[in-house]
């Protein structure tokens, strides 16, 4: 019985609407011109800030500090691998002595450390500051001494590594 209301209910309820025009659901002609006027306009890329000499030169002096930290590893390298070759038993003189070279040699990549830092310290002001040349220029010089660090890095890894065998 109460299915027989239910159903009569919601039959009565569908005729209420009157007679009548009542707008279209369909879009306007206004609203068709208007479709591209709806979209969100494309973003355009705002023009980048120009180098900064200041920046030039820091970035500068810090490749030209890694390149010296580079060049002075590379000259002691070859005396740091032979005294690791003639190594002896761990505790012995000979072992002693290439772990010495090895430390000394380890000095060696303070400048590439340092520079790293520089830029580490100049992105950090440069990614502050609006979008520029700068940052490009500082990422691509930290990238660069990156590359030489992990050349040092592998080779002091193979050289205490021929040391604790």
């Amino acid at each position: 019985m109460n299915r027989i209301l239910l159903s009569a209910l919601i039959l009565s309820l569908t005729g209420c609407a009157g007679a009548g025009k009542y707008p279209s659901l369909n879009p306007r002609p206004i609203e068709a011109k208007a479709e591209g006027l709806l979209a969100e306009p494309a973003a355009t890329e705002a023009p980048l800030a120009p180098a900064t000499a200041e920046a030039r030169s820091k970035v500068d002096a810090a490749l030209s500090l890694a390149q010296g930290g580079v060049s002075a590893f590379d000259a002691a390298l070859p005396a740091t691998r032979s005294a690791a070759k003639a190594a002896g038993a761990s505790g012995s003189e000979s072992w002693i002595n290439a772990q010495m070279a090895v430390s000394a040699l380890e000095q060696h990549r303070g400048p590439v450390k340092s520079a790293l830092a520089d830029l580490g310290e100049l992105l950090r002001a440069t990614m502050t500051s609006p979008p520029g040349e700068d940052l490009a220029r500082v990422q691509e010089a930290i990238r660069t001494v990156e590359a030489m660090d992990a050349l040092q890095d592998e080779a002091m890894t193979a050289l205490l590594r021929s040391l604790n065998r």
